[in-house]
C-alpha cells in the first residue's frame, strides 16, 4: 500500500491556525517586568506647574456694576405681565372625544349631515347656547374610515365637556354618541 502526501487545504489551514496560537502564547509571556508607579514622584517637573504659569489674574478683576435708573430689557410686555393672550394659545393633538352624528356608506349623504349640523348650530340662539361650548364655532368634520363616511362634532379633551355637548345634541340628533378620536386641543 502506497500513501501519498499532496497539498490539503485542511492541513495547511491548521498549520496556520497552530502557528497564530504559538505567536500569540509567546507574545503574552514576557521575561520583562513592567513597573507602574501608583503616584507621580516628587521630582516630576509636571506636578509643579507654578514655576511655568505667567497669568495674572489681578488684571481681570470682576466687580458689580451700579445700576442707574430702570433696567431696560428687550422682553415683550405680554410676557412680562405673565398673562397669556390668546393669539399665544399653543395647539396640541391628544387621545379626546368626539361626538358622532352620522356614519354611512353613502358620501352625499354625509355632506349632508355636515351640513345639516352647521345649520342647526347657526338656528340656535346665542344666549341659548351653553356657555364655554363651541365658542369658536361648531368643529364639524367630515373623514372617511374604511368604509364609512362619519360625521363628527367637536375637539374634547375631557368626557364630562363631550357629555354636555352630547345632552345638547341627541335633541337633535337622537342617535348621537360620544366616539374617541385623536382632537385637537388649544392651551
Amino acid at each position: 500500500m502506497h500513501v501519498r502526501f499532496g497539498y490539503s487545504p485542511l492541513r495547511t489551514f491548521l498549520s496556520v491556525l497552530a502557528l497564530l496560537c504559538l505567536l500569540m502564547v509567546a507574545a503574552c509571556s514576557t521575561a520583562r517586568r513592567t513597573d507602574v508607579p501608583d503616584q507621580p514622584s516628587d521630582d516630576d517637573p509636571l506636578r509643579d506647574l507654578a514655576a511655568y504659569e505667567d497669568f495674572d489674574p489681578s488684571e481681570y478683576e470682576d466687580s458689580m456694576p451700579l445700576l442707574a435708573g430702570e433696567l431696560a430689557h428687550d422682553v415683550p410686555d405680554v410676557l412680562m405681565a405673565s398673562v397669556a393672550d390668546d393669539s399665544l394659545r399653543v395647539a396640541r393633538r391628544l387621545a379626546g372625544f368626539r361626538i358622532q352624528i352620522h356614519s354611512s356608506l353613502d358620501k352625499e349623504a354625509a355632506v349632508a349631515a355636515e351640513e345639516e349640523v352647521r345649520s342647526w348650530w347657526r338656528s340656535i340662539d346665542e344666549e341659548d347656547r351653553p356657555e364655554g361650548l363651541f365658542d369658536d364655532g361648531i368643529p364639524v368634520y367630515l373623514r372617511f374610515y374604511q368604509p364609512y363616511y362619519r360625521v363628527r362634532v367637536g375637539d374634547f379633551a375631557a368626557r364630562d365637556l363631550a357629555e354636555q355637548a352630547l345632552r345638547l345634541m341627541q335633541r337633535e340628533f337622537p342617535r348621537a354618541f360620544i366616539a374617541v378620536d385623536t382632537v385637537t386641543v388649544q392651551d
